[in-house]
């Protein structure tokens, strides 16, 4: 079987337009991004006078829990019922997240797909110069 131009420019151009495909995947990322998720809680304030003691607890409140080194965070953000920019600002940073991990999931796909196309070339060129070396003997 003898290097077929066709095959081999078919090859390229499909990795070109993979290589293409990554580009523009890229160029959807969108930053700040946070590995977290927000949970609405109620919560006691620890008064011993509080009302909170007694079952009525206070919130609901929004807080932001994340890892950090291994170690789970919790941080407040803000009261359910009075949305601020920064509880929008990590949503929309959580967001970014989730879309920017299935870019690099899609990403990383298209790139082993790459990878085979290019072994496939390199097993093509390898043969037609074996072929012509063998022709030129």
């Amino acid at each position: 079987m003898g290097l077929s131009p066709v095959k081999l420019e078919d090859l390229e151009k499909n990795i070109y337009d993979l290589q293409k495909q990554t580009h523009n995947l890229f160029k959807e990322f969108n930053f700040p991004e946070i590995d977290g998720s927000i949970h609405s809680e109620l919560v006691r304030c620890g008064k011993r006078s509080c009302k909170c003691n007694k079952g009525s607890l206070h919130g609901p409140y929004y807080y932001l829990y994340r890892y950090e080194g291994g170690v789970l965070k919790k941080s407040y953000v803000c009261p359910v019922n009075k949305i601020s920019s920064k509880y929008k600002e990590i949503k929309q940073a959580i967001t970014n997240r989730i879309q920017n991990k299935q870019n690099r999931t899609e990403i990383a796909v298209i790139n082993n797909i790459i990878l085979e196309l290019e072994r496939k070339k390199i097993e093509l060129q390898d043969e037609y110069l074996k072929k012509k070396y063998e022709k030129g003997v």
